[in-house]
């Protein structure tokens, strides 16, 4: 399961985090500063409810591929975590790709004030949203972007956990202390594992 093959774009974006050499896959959904509080996130929830002592336990395969990265973990909810991740780092690339957009939308418009010409009505890409507001480029907006991947991660596997979408099966046989999803004490619903 090549999670990533579903995502064509990658090859034609370079990561605006000023980072990255070249437009990459490797990048962008791994190695780039706005996922890595995410991926670190993952990792953490991995140490912490299974006591896996291990840096660098998460490796890129465990995800891209939905392999688990330790025999203890439920393959079901692992591929959940793994989609999740995946759709979380595309989150914080569109995110990004929008904000600077904004940015540059709304400098074009400016100077065309400024220049006596009409500038064209203003969109909701010039304007900006409470999500996504205009920002240039820097540690301020990959600090405010990789909150929005982490975000995006949890409240995914939340969105999971209420729709009631899983298996009944995976009730009894999920761990009760099972990392990221995992049954209430009553073995009747799920529960996201904390995270902070």
């Amino acid at each position: 399961m090549l999670i990533t093959a579903s995502l064509p774009l990658l090859q034609s974006r370079q990561c605006g985090c000023g980072l990255a050499i070249g437009p990459t896959r490797i990048h962008l959904y791994h190695q780039c500063a706005i996922v890595q509080p995410t991926w670190l996130a993952v990792q953490q929830q991995l140490c912490d409810d299974f006591s896996i002592p291990t840096p660098g336990l998460l490796q890129r395969r465990h995800i891209w591929m939905g392999i688990r990265p330790h025999p203890r973990l439920h393959q079901g909810i692992w591929d959940i975590v793994a989609i999740k991740l995946l759709a979380a780092c595309e989150s914080g690339r569109k995110n990004w790709f929008d904000r600077v957009l904004k940015l540059q939308h709304a400098t074009v418009s400016a100077a065309r004030r400024r220049g006596g010409g009409r500038g064209r009505a203003r969109s909701s890409r010039t304007t900006g949203s409470i999500h996504r507001p205009p920002m240039a480029p820097g540690p301020a907006m990959i600090a405010s972007v990789s909150q929005v991947v982490l975000a995006e991660f949890w409240s995914g596997l939340t969105e999971i956990a209420s729709l009631g979408v899983l298996p009944p099966a995976w009730l009894q046989v999920v761990p009760l202390n099972h990392p990221f999803l995992h049954p209430d004490s009553t073995r009747s619903h799920w529960v996201v594992s904390s995270y902070e």
